[in-house]
Formats: C-alpha cells, structure tokens, sequence
C-alpha cells in the first residue's frame, strides 16, 4: 500500500500543476482520473488519498462526480 496517492483532473493544467505541488510535499503518486475513466471507482489502496479537480460553475467535473 503506497502511503499517499492523488487523483487528479485537469482540463487545462492548473489542477495538475497543484497535483504535482502537493505529491512533491507529500511524497505522492500522480494519477491522472481521466486515465481510469469506465474503469469504476477509483481504486483506494493508500493511508491518504486526495482528490484534485477544478470547480464547473461551483460544481465538480461529471466525471468526478
């Protein structure tokens, strides 16, 4: 089990740029959401596990919901 992975969404790169701030604090593993899209729920192996997506008229991405 990895200590800490985040998942991340990005549509134009801001989101991403955060993602990969945070895993080099932490020491995290980026994955990217989109690659697991139909897959069904993320898979959550890990002591911390968090979520990176930007905000769609105060809402989550479809594909986060």
């Amino acid at each position: 089990m990895a200590d800490s992975v985040i998942y991340a969404f990005s549509g134009s790169g801001n989101s991403l740029a955060v993602a990969r701030d945070l895993a080099a604090a932490l020491g995290a593993e980026v994955i990217m959401a989109a690659r697991l899209a139909g897959e069904g729920p993320l898979p959550v192996d890990a002591g911390t596990v968090v979520l990176v997506f930007p905000l769609y008229d105060f809402k989550a991405p479809k594909m986060i919901e």
